[in-house]
């Protein structure tokens, strides 16, 4: 599981379905599409990005 975390390659699609799906919620929330999609779509890659550093730390340390 953590090699598939650490292929930032793989999770593309996941987190572009996070991001949009997050956008959406936002945009609904302050009832604008126009800033709610690319703050979802931020905050998405975001956390890929955040996954992506932890997860290389967790494979140095394991071994």
């Amino acid at each position: 599981m953590m090699n598939f975390l650490a292929n930032p390659k793989s999770l593309f699609g996941m987190w572009m379905i996070l991001g949009l799906v997050l956008g959406l919620y936002f945009g609904f929330i302050i009832n604008s599409m126009t800033i709610g999609l690319p703050i979802g779509l931020c905050l998405s890659f975001l956390f890929g990005k955040v996954s992506y550093r932890v997860s290389q730390k967790v494979l140095r340390f394991r071994g």
